[in-house]
């Protein structure tokens, strides 16, 4: 008798492997908003500076594994009130970030993430402070937790440390930490059009019969199809697509020779 066989577990672990990895979105962008607060100010002269604005900016980042991004973009990081002897003005501060993303999947829709790079930064003097300005290298951290509606769509809450952004500028000498909080939400795309692993039925051939010169016709089983798709970052089935694969368990105790 010939037999040919398919092991349909190993096709179940093929199939869901392959989702699992499609379905991870490698790109994805976003805006944040929220406040700043300015600490550790340090000046060569007589000034008051208000501590707190607002912030926001955009980003782009690439998923280079399931725990590790690079992320890149642009923040805006507020425009205080600044009274220096009796001249009134604010400094504007931006920031192109860049930074590594590490991440960690505490459950299917939650993680939590920290961030750590470096910045460019403009600090620009507006107003009675107008003549100043100053660009610089610092180096910046987050951390935060990003909630999944859905694969493609995600919220933040977050926080960014950018140390020491001066405004040396002569003659004022001025330097601060800045700091980021607020709410992001972020778009992802990319991945691989969904594959499904098809489970087919083995063919049953029936053996020859006893007298050499006659054979038996082949009998040909139809093969059976399924789609098999995986929840989001999931390796398990729904009871739904479970109960699909009950005809493909039917078939073969029809067919035991399979």
């Amino acid at each position: 008798m010939i037999k040919i066989n398919y092991v349909l577990p190993l096709a179940l672990l093929v199939s869901g492997a392959v989702q699992a990895e499609q379905n991870e979105n490698p790109w994805y962008a976003g805006a944040r908003l929220g406040g700043t607060h300015y600490s550790d100010v340090s000046t060569n002269i007589d000034a008051d500076v208000d501590n707190d604005d607002f912030g926001g900016g955009v980003f782009l980042g690439y998923n280079i594994s399931p725990w590790f991004a690079l992320e890149t973009g642009y923040t805006y990081l507020g425009d205080p009130d600044v009274n220096a002897g009796g001249t009134e003005g604010s400094i504007e501060q931006q920031a192109i970030d860049l930074v590594g993303k590490f991440t960690w999947n505490s459950t299917d829709s939650l993680d939590l993430f920290a961030k750590a790079g470096g910045a460019y930064y403009f600090a620009e003097g507006q107003d009675g402070l107008s003549a100043y300005d100053d660009e610089g290298v610092v180096a910046t951290a987050g951390l935060g937790a990003e909630y999944f509606f859905n694969k493609n769509v995600s919220a933040r809450l977050e926080y960014q440390y950018y140390h020491d952004i001066e405004l040396d500028d002569a003659p004022i000498d001025a330097d601060w930490d800045t700091h980021f909080y607020g709410l992001s939400l972020v778009y992802a795309w990319g991945a691989a059009a969904p594959m499904a692993m098809p489970v087919m039925a083995a063919p049953v051939i029936a053996p020859a019969v006893a007298e050499p010169e006659m054979v038996a016709e082949p009998i040909e089983v139809a093969p059976l199809r399924v789609e098999l798709p995986f929840m989001f970052d999931s390796d398990e089935l729904s009871q739904e697509y479970m109960q699909q694969l009950a005809p493909i368990a039917q078939h073969l105790l029809d067919y035991p020779q399979a």
